[in-house]
């Protein structure tokens, strides 16, 4: 028998959690959302023998593991982020809703990422006198 209060407790779970996980991606307030909040009332409404509970719970576990493991190495040892593939951080951090808002240098030179130091360079001087204030004209100063 489902009442309409059990109905809109778990909309407001799943609202909950996708709200967090947009607003702040995966982090300490979604993951504690959904350890205090969600995998109890799971277990209190469809209780089901401990075998079965606890498959879920390690199931949730490894599913959260990679984003506790990038989190963890993030915070405290950034030095090792490097040994991590490319790919796969990518793939965590568009997952968790975490992507860097970083530029794209590379691109905004109009360089490929494989380029030398040199051409870089000498791109970069060409970009710099080309806007300059002093040379573009529009310095309100």
């Amino acid at each position: 028998d489902t009442t309409w209060g059990d109905f809109l407790v778990h909309v407001f779970m799943v609202l909950g959690l996708w709200f967090s996980w947009k607003l702040q991606g995966m982090d300490q307030l979604f993951l504690g959302f959904l350890f205090l909040i969600a995998i109890p009332l799971i277990q209190d409404r469809y209780w089901v023998n401990l075998d079965t509970q606890a498959m879920v719970i390690f199931i949730i576990l490894g599913l959260c593991l990679p984003f506790f493991s990038v989190g963890l190495t993030s915070k405290f040892f950034p030095s090792y982020l490097e040994y991590f593939p490319r790919p796969y951080l990518s793939a965590l951090c568009y997952l968790a809703n975490a992507t860097p808002k970083v530029k794209d240098y590379y691109s905004i030179l109009g360089v490929s990422q494989d380029s030398d130091a040199k051409t870089i360079k000498k791109v970069f001087r060409e970009m710099s006198i080309q806007l300059h204030p002093d040379k573009v004209g529009d310095d309100p100063v």
